[in-house]
């Protein structure tokens, strides 16, 4: 039995001292798996080369072993994480649903920057804090008639305008223009995200680039678009919610994008598992709006949903303590021990030079 101590200066996140140890793991399997240390084959008894898939991972929540397998990754070590967290729980899951609650629903500000964040369009953080400054101060003028009216609208005849910094507009809907002696002096109303990434000038933003959304992505469009053109595109669509995201997908390069990431078989198939999702709930309800309350409902009752079964070929195992009961590896890492308050710690020491040792009494 080996023991990995950590010895982190104070200061030092729990997260970063994780991907230390990580990284050491990592430095071990690579080392042993080159030096071909031996071990014995469970069929024929005889040793042979260690492969990646005689080594398991345990830890006591999928959380810390999602990290540990992205390290793992990162450092050329084949992973397959068996089981896990709820479909519902995981990043492409919330990815798929905050696009889904946007298009539902365009004044859903934290869908919206969510979305922005997300591999659909990758929009840094500097970026979003440059919108939210330069728009800081961004109102539309509202009477209670025109939001009346508005309420009463439907979402195909949206009226939303393209506005410009720190300028106050007065808003209409159709031929009705507000005067100032209908009923009430006019309102400002702080601007909505959407109508705040209308009014910024994306062509003064370094960072964002729209490589996988050029000519001729959309109907119409020859060059290279911002993430308002495919946004939209995407709202003003009337498919059922999975032709939706086929078209994000197609638009934006999504796949593609998680694809290139630590992680990307288990990350593709967990994309797969919420399109299948989506489709099923889609018996019961096409509506974009049925669908998300659906979804909202499965994830306030805290519905585990199953992830799709993942095979990997000669891939080190990663699985919770639990989940491993009744199986067997010739090398098996236990990740995280310190983690929480241990119980009885004086009964199991570890020590540098002699390892692990559990005291007994007597």
């Amino acid at each position: 039995m080996e023991v990995f101590a950590i010895d982190a200066p104070k200061g030092v996140t729990v997260d970063v001292r994780r991907r230390v140890e990580g990284c050491n793991i990592a430095k071990w399997i690579e080392t042993a798996v080159r030096d071909r240390l031996p071990v014995i084959d469970r069929q024929s008894g005889q040793p042979r080369p260690i492969q990646y898939g005689d080594i398991a991972i345990l830890g006591r929540a999928w959380k810390v072993l999602q990290l540990y397998g992205d390290v793992l990754e990162g450092c050329g070590v084949p992973v397959s994480i068996v089981g896990g967290d709820s479909l519902l729980a995981t990043r492409e899951a919330q990815d798929l649903l905050v696009l889904l609650r946007w298009l539902a629903d365009d004044t859903d500000d934290l869908s919206l920057v969510a979305l922005l964040r997300s591999p659909f369009f990758a929009v840094s953080d500097r970026t979003l804090a440059r919108i939210a400054r330069d728009t800081e101060g961004l109102t539309i003028e509202v009477t209670t008639k025109l939001a009346e009216a508005e309420a009463s609208q439907s979402q195909s005849q949206s009226t939303d305008h393209l506005l410009q910094p720190n300028q106050h507009i007065h808003s209409q809907t159709n031929s009705h223009v507000i005067q100032p002696d209908d009923q009430t002096a006019p309102k400002p109303r702080r601007a909505s995200w959407w109508q705040r990434i209308n009014a910024w000038d994306w062509s003064q933003d370094s960072d964002f680039t729209a490589d996988g959304v050029t000519n001729g992505a959309i109907d119409g469009v020859t060059e290279s678009v911002t993430p308002i053109v495919i946004l939209t595109d995407l709202r003003d669509r009337r498919d059922d919610p999975s032709r939706l995201i086929q078209i994000a997908d197609r638009l934006t390069g999504y796949t593609a994008a998680i694809g290139n990431l630590p992680g990307a078989a288990r990350r593709l198939a967990d994309w797969r598992g919420m399109v299948d999702l989506v489709v099923r709930l889609e018996a019961k309800d096409r509506s974009l709006f049925g669908v998300v309350r659906q979804l909202d409902r499965a994830i306030e009752g805290e519905v585990k949903i199953p992830r799709l079964p993942l095979e990997a070929d000669n891939a080190v195992s990663l699985m919770t303590v639990h989940k491993s009961k009744g199986l067997e590896w010739p090398v098996v890492f236990v990740a995280n021990l310190n983690a929480g308050d241990m119980v009885d710690r004086d009964t199991l020491n570890f020590d540098p030079a002699w390892g692990g040792r559990v005291y007994l009494g007597g």
